[in-house]
């Protein structure tokens, strides 16, 4: 008699799940004008990250700023309203809720001119996106938000605005990018930054008074890829 015995065998796969999608600006505009200042966009993604940022200059101080569009986005407030050396400057986000044809408005409480920057980003999280920011003032041609420190990978947002009566000409901190600017407004940013302190700076081109604003947003698949394992068991 001949007895066969079954034959196991067991196979195993490793891989790794991550559902990275890397933050990218996929858009952006700017208005600057008596109060609303309106901006004609064209939303490139349901559920990308919108930020918009108004500053009001020489408004005395305690100027209401909010954002709207024609979309009906919900649009949140980053901080309080920043006041300094009589100028005024909020940011706020939304996540878009369609694609097509907007226009994105920022208003001044007493109908003072305004100055208003939008950015659309690609590969954010949809819910629960804000991370942390960090805001200061001042009077030099270093334009600085201060440190912030961030729990994701995240895309970086930073605003800097030039309050004087004769504004200066505004540039990026060293490794950021330009998004969008106004004449006294300068929006910029950085996708793919790994959990840790940032501080946005901008420089001005001669010594003016400035508010400035770092702002971080959590990409999707922040969290760290997963291992998988499969096992396929044979007889």
């Amino acid at each position: 008699m001949r007895i066969i015995l079954p034959f196991l065998c067991i196979l195993c796969f490793l891989g790794v799940d991550s559902a990275w999608a890397a933050g990218a600006l996929v858009g952006a505009g700017n208005a600057a004008s008596a109060s609303p200042a309106n901006i004609s966009y064209t939303v490139v993604g349901t559920n990308n990250l919108l930020v918009a940022c108004g500053f009001i200059p020489n408004s005395g101080g305690g100027e209401s700023i909010t954002v709207s569009d024609t979309k009906s986005n919900t649009w949140t407030a980053v901080s309080a309203l920043i006041t300094a050396n009589s100028d005024d400057f909020r940011c706020y986000y939304a996540i878009a809720n369609g694609t097509g044809a907007d226009t994105v408005s920022c208003t001044a409480g007493f109908g003072d001119v305004i100055h208003c920057v939008l950015a659309e980003f690609s590969g954010n999280q949809t819910s629960s996106v804000f991370d942390t920011q960090a805001n200061a003032s001042g009077t030099s041609t270093a334009l600085n938000s201060g440190s912030f420190t961030t729990t994701a990978t995240d895309i970086l947002v930073g605003c800097g605005c030039d309050g004087s009566t004769t504004p200066g000409s505004l540039s990026v901190g060293s490794g950021w990018s330009s998004a969008t600017n106004t004449t006294r407004c300068l929006l910029e940013y950085k996708v793919g930054q790994a959990a840790g302190s940032y501080t946005a700076t901008e420089t001005d081109s001669a010594s003016r008074q400035w508010i400035m604003q770092g702002m971080a947003f959590k990409e999707a698949g922040s969290a760290a890829p997963t291992a998988r394992r499969r096992i396929v068991i044979l007889h």
